[in-house]
């Protein structure tokens, strides 16, 4: 892998993510720090059985 400093990103994963986790009403929330990086993290609902 290279260096993230020399990639070049379009973070369009992050956008096609989003979208698959939305439909069901899920969400995805991030925390980022300058210099140290972020987290993303997402939630999925649990359809019931019934």
């Amino acid at each position: 892998m290279e260096v993230r400093d020399r990639q070049k990103n379009t973070n369009t994963g992050v956008a096609i993510v989003q979208k698959i986790v939305k439909i069901p009403g899920g969400r995805i929330t991030s925390d980022s720090q300058i210099n140290i990086g972020s987290t993303l993290s997402s939630t999925w609902f649990r359809q019931s059985d019934e």
